[in-house]
């Protein structure tokens, strides 16, 4: 889960200082209302990096209540073997 987090950090991050991305004037065609949902885009990519840290301590100690203290459990099982009449027979 770390290692996922992590990951999914430097990608975003990556992505983010990306000389390309981080100029919207290469993007011409965009209009307005495009401009404004590209930057809210970022932001809130830019918000998830900021986020993952906690994350990944809250999901380290939501994993470590979790199997604190395991219980073991019984699960009935049966097995049924089916056999053919004719090997049955002889």
């Amino acid at each position: 889960m770390t290692a996922i987090l992590t990951e999914l950090r430097q990608t975003i991050e990556e992505n983010l200082d990306d000389p390309e991305l981080n100029q919207p004037v290469l993007f011409p065609e965009f209009s307005d209302l495009e401009r404004q949902q590209y930057e809210r885009n970022v932001e809130a990519l830019r918000a998830r990096v900021r986020a993952i840290p906690e994350e990944i301590e809250k999901e380290t100690a939501a994993i470590r209540d979790r199997f604190a203290d395991p219980e073991p459990r019984m699960f009935p099982v049966a097995v049924t073997y089916l056999v053919p009449e004719k090997m049955a027979k002889g």
